[in-house]
């Protein structure tokens, strides 16, 4: 089962993702929190694919600026398919380790 089908009435959705595009013009990185269904999830491949691309052109390299977490209770979880190869390392929940993610230096 599908989360949300965007092809299905996607323009319903145009306010939705224009503001989601607004405030990634804002961000500088973006955490993925990984549920079970999450990798089920069109919106979060959309979310994922919208924010690399409009990161890629950055002097960063992009993938420094995604991290994927698996949320506690869900170690088995997968991965959506939209972050291979945009995003660093996944790693299980360890909200201090993201904390330090979050804030360190992107040049480093």
């Amino acid at each position: 089962m599908r989360i949300l089908q965007l092809h299905s009435n996607f323009l319903e959705y145009e306010p939705v993702r224009k503001e989601i595009k607004r405030l990634f013009d804002k961000a500088t990185r973006m955490g993925v929190l990984i549920g079970n269904s999450t990798h089920l999830s069109d919106w979060v491949d959309w979310e994922i694919r919208t924010f690399y691309d409009k990161k890629k052109r950055l002097p960063v390299k992009t993938r420094k600026r995604i991290r994927a977490m698996k949320l506690k209770g869900c170690e088995s979880a997968r991965f959506p398919s939209a972050l291979t190869g945009r995003s660093t390392r996944p790693m299980n929940w360890d909200p201090i380790e993201l904390n330090r993610w979050l804030d360190e230096n992107l040049n480093a």
